[in-house]
């Protein structure tokens, strides 16, 4: 063999090892992601592929809670029971209690909750047992939200209402 055959054996020997060894100092993010940018899909790899599926639909209550997260549970006032029984039921602490009670005293005093009024009870989905929220509704459009969370939140709030006016003519 002539000398030049050995010198292009000898020269595309020392490139590829070189490619190689630069290769391993690269970290292993720039590979896959060099290889990745390379990689085009063709129309019909893309067809193929399966569609994601929708995202199933926010369906709100009344009140503006995700009906899909939260276990709601109605609660009727009992006579004699207080806000604070009515709380350890749901497996809220004393010390939540007491700071739901003044945190609703410019808006309601929870000492005169009403018996027979419903309580909408919205059950932690960690904890299906511990309330996170409470809505007690003061009449048709006045509600009061408790955000049980820490810290305690206490919100009134009025429900949307729409008023139409109707003629009887004669």
């Amino acid at each position: 063999m002539p000398p030049r055959k050995y010198l292009k054996a000898f020269v595309t020997l020392f490139l590829s090892f070189g490619v190689f060894y630069l290769a391993s100092f690269t970290r292993p993010s720039q590979t896959a992601q060099t290889v990745l940018l390379r990689k085009h899909a063709t129309p019909d790899e893309v067809a193929a592929r399966p569609a994601a599926p929708p995202a199933p639909p926010v369906v709100l209550d009344a009140y503006g809670f995700d009906q899909g997260v939260f276990a709601p549970v109605n609660h009727v006032i009992q006579r004699g029971e207080s806000f604070a029984e009515i709380l350890a039921g749901y497996g809220v602490s004393y010390e939540a209690t007491m700071q739901a009670a003044e945190a609703a005293r410019p808006v309601l005093d929870v000492r005169r909750l009403r018996a027979g009024k419903a309580l909408r009870v919205y059950r932690d989905p960690a904890d299906s047992l511990a309330a996170r929220f409470l809505v007690y509704e003061k009449d048709a459009v006045n509600y009061v939200v408790f955000d049980l969370g820490a810290p305690v939140l206490v919100t009134d709030k009025v429900r949307p209402v729409e008023i139409r006016q109707k003629a009887v003519g004669g």
